[in-house]
């Protein structure tokens, strides 16, 4: 087993620690809250400085614990990923707004109920894998709607999946005298994407997806994960260089 371990370690510095793309990345962007000031720096993602995360959307494989080979714990692994999520956003100078639901609801604000606003995450996701930069009509309505009742620039929504070793796939390392191991780096791990809408014309105008092939990706820090996926961002515009 140890050399398996050993065998698997080489495999995975061989390949690299993980694999970052952005595909979208819009330099027209308009806020929504606020004016860039006279001398404002120029930013494309990053006028949207107020943020609200729509809920993560993580499928997971094997879908029951017990079959994970070293024990996996999927729940703490999405609360995880989504706790980090505005953490990262707020180093990066974001202000990130929480969407309230229904639970939440306060004077004036009776929120949004949390089946739609899962509903919204996958219409966004789906339309960012298509790199639909204009949703249509229904899209961008949403976008407007939720943005506006929440008072940001932007909506981020993040998806993705893991996946950890199974007792299946050690058993088949033995079963092939350790030529699986491959495919067991390729498959497991995390991977994740982002997309960022802008509220004022309901686009899709920044995205990334990130993907760690290292086997026992999910038990890496959750704000490493995090960083990983969202490092390429640009700063925020600083408060100073806006006006009302």
């Amino acid at each position: 087993m140890r050399r398996a371990y050993l065998c698997l370690a080489w495999i995975v510095l061989a390949m690299g620690c993980g694999h970052t793309r952005v595909p979208v990345a819009l330099e027209d962007v308009e806020p929504r809250t606020y004016q860039p000031g006279l001398h404002a720096l120029e930013r494309g993602v990053g006028e949207l400085r107020r943020l609200a995360i729509l809920p993560l959307m993580l499928e997971v494989s094997p879908e029951n614990e017990k079959y994970c080979f070293e024990g996996c714990d999927w729940d703490a692994l999405r609360t995880g990923i989504a706790r980090n999520i505005p953490l990262f956003l707020e180093s990066r100078g974001y202000q990130v707004v929480e969407l309230l639901t229904q639970s939440d609801r306060v004077e004036g604000n009776d929120g949004v109920a949390e089946e739609e606003l899962r509903n919204a995450s996958a219409k966004f996701a789906e339309a960012a894998i298509r790199s639909e930069r204009d949703g249509g009509t229904e899209l961008v309505e949403l976008a407007q709607n939720l943005g506006v009742n929440a008072g940001v620039d932007g909506l981020v929504v993040v998806w993705g999946s893991a996946s950890d070793m199974t007792k299946f796939d050690v058993g088949s390392w033995y079963a092939t005298f350790s030529l699986s191991l491959p495919y067991t780096v390729l498959r497991t791990g995390v991977s994740l994407q982002c997309a960022v809408y802008e509220v004022r014309r309901g686009r899709l105008v920044w995205m990334v997806s990130h993907r760690s092939p290292s086997p026992m990706g999910n038990h890496k820090p959750f704000h490493t994960i995090v960083r990983g996926l969202l490092d390429p961002i640009e700063p925020a515009l600083p408060a100073v260089m806006t006006e009302p």
